[in-house]
């Protein structure tokens, strides 16, 4: 999947270094790929332990080239970099997302976490989801997923009492990978919602056949502990820009 989206050999991400790859048209209709819109710019930064691969489209090549000449996969996440790189890409009007860690877990490092003592957890299809607004479940509730053919496949709705106080959801970015998206209300966090709600989801994706996949800021510790102590191990690192509103 990420060799798809980067426009690369997938050998090149077991090859230490960074690689510079250019986006062509047409890769939308990859399979591997994510469902995520093509806007006409587009920088990608993707990092697997000891190689970088970035990857931009063909107006882009000439500034990205310059800047990550002689820049070591150490770096490529850094402050300075990513500023540089925000500032080139916001003359178009494009804003730069992350740096962001990705994991994936399996039947055989999931670890299910029993709903907390007081709540209820009740898993089932979109519609569980379908009166929840975006603003108030930023992570469970992605905004026009839709548009971009991707949908909610899987919700999990944590209450205490007749109140929603936790939210997670599972939606089909790809033909094999599904991304969890999870919120708990700040009231109650720390008690194992999160990891309950998320592992639920997970397994449940995984009966399916399919690979759950989970993604966070890399300062948010939080989310990040929630998704490790559901077995997801860190797999790859992002960034990447998106059009500006």
């Amino acid at each position: 999947m990420l060799a798809a989206e980067a426009c690369c050999d997938p050998k090149v991400f077991l090859t230490d270094g960074v690689h510079l790859s250019e986006i062509v048209p047409g890769r939308e209709v990859t399979p591997p790929r994510r469902r995520f819109p093509q806007p006409e710019h587009i920088l990608l930064i993707t990092g697997m332990g000891t190689s970088v691969v970035v990857s931009t489209t063909k107006s882009w090549m000439p500034w990205v080239a310059e800047l990550f000449r002689d820049v070591s996969p150490g770096d490529a996440f850094s402050p300075r970099v990513l500023s540089e790189a925000a500032k080139r890409a916001s003359r178009d009007k494009y804003d730069l997302h992350g740096p962001y860690h990705y994991g994936v877990t399996c039947s055989e490092d999931l670890r299910l976490h029993d709903t907390p003592t007081g709540y209820s957890i009740e898993v089932g299809g979109p519609e569980l989801a379908q009166s929840l607004e975006h603003a108030d479940w930023p992570n469970a509730i992605p905004p026009r997923a839709g548009e971009h053919r991707r949908r909610v496949d899987i919700a999990a709705v944590a209450t205490q009492g007749e109140t929603v106080v936790g939210v997670a959801t599972a939606t089909d970015d790809s033909d094999v990978l599904t991304q969890i998206g999870v919120d708990v209300h700040p009231g109650h966090r720390r008690r194992g919602l999160g990891a309950a709600l998320t592992s639920r989801l997970a397994d449940d994706i995984l009966r399916r056949g399919r690979v759950p996949y989970y993604g966070a800021a890399t300062d948010n510790t939080a989310s990040l502990r929630t998704a490790r102590s559901a077995g997801f191990e860190l797999c790859w690192t992002a960034a990447f820009t998106k059009e500006g509103r």
